[in-house]
């Protein structure tokens, strides 16, 4: 047992307030750098609007006065922590590392690369697959009703954010399954034979992260279960090694 295992309470939430403190400064780190991409950031979501349409700037509008400085403020924000998240994972790693096993602990480095991995392919797959579909989709929705489409800066960049973290954060849910079968928690077992609940939890936790369109929904969906299938699988062949 290690030092760190005998720590008092007040001692662990010491380690846990550090913990925050150091995952705040990293975010900082990283909002302190993206505020100068801000404007570059905006020209990649602009690239993402219909082929068709010539001029970005007579759909995408900034209304109120502080609109400029406060959309700023929250691309970078959430540019900060879409970059900080391998190193926030890190940081939790290294917190709960001398509470794990010795055979944990050696599968840890692993479950961190695979988290960050994910998260970049969630957030890969958000930008360049679902977020063209998604826009197209609004944007044609808007005359197939009799409109015009006016949209707002500000709520335009927000839409787009919105889909690449949820893609990142969704793409978490295999290790955090994962995790919850080698503790024990969950079975492998009831993941196969508790498919049909799983496909429903996916559908509203797609609903909940996406913006409120069924397109963009499935599009989070499919690979979800994808992900769930083969995580079962991933499970399946990691007890069976075990035994």
């Amino acid at each position: 047992m290690t030092t760190k295992n005998k720590m008092t309470f007040l001692e662990h939430l010491e380690e846990l307030r550090f913990l925050l403190f150091k995952s705040l400064g990293i975010i900082v780190i990283f909002f302190a750098i993206s505020v100068p991409f801000a404007p570059k950031i905006t020209q990649l979501f602009k690239s993402k609007l219909p082929d068709t349409l010539g001029n970005t700037d007579s759909l995408l509008q900034i209304l109120q006065v502080s609109e400029g400085f406060t959309l700023t403020l929250r691309i970078a924000f959430a540019t900060a922590i879409i970059l900080a998240t391998p190193f926030l994972l890190i940081l939790t790693k290294k917190f709960i590392q001398p509470a794990l096993t010795e055979t944990e602990q050696k599968y840890s480095n692993l479950f961190i690369a695979a988290s960050s991995c994910l998260f970049v392919v969630g957030c890969l797959i958000g930008y360049y697959i679902t977020l063209p579909m998604a826009i197209s989709l609004m944007y044609k929705s808007c005359y197939w009703i009799g409109g015009e489409p006016k949209w707002t800066m500000s709520n335009y960049i927000m839409f787009c954010l919105q889909i690449i973290v949820a893609f990142g954060i969704a793409f978490l849910m295999p290790i955090v399954m994962f995790i919850l079968v080698k503790l024990g928690i969950v079975k492998v077992s009831f993941l196969r034979s508790n498919r049909r609940y799983a496909i429903i939890i996916i559908l509203i936790v797609s609903m909940l992260l996406t913006p409120s369109d069924l397109p963009t929904m499935l599009i989070m969906a499919i690979p979800l279960y994808v992900l769930y299938e083969i995580t079962i699988l991933i499970s399946s062949i990691s007890n069976e090694s075990v035994l």
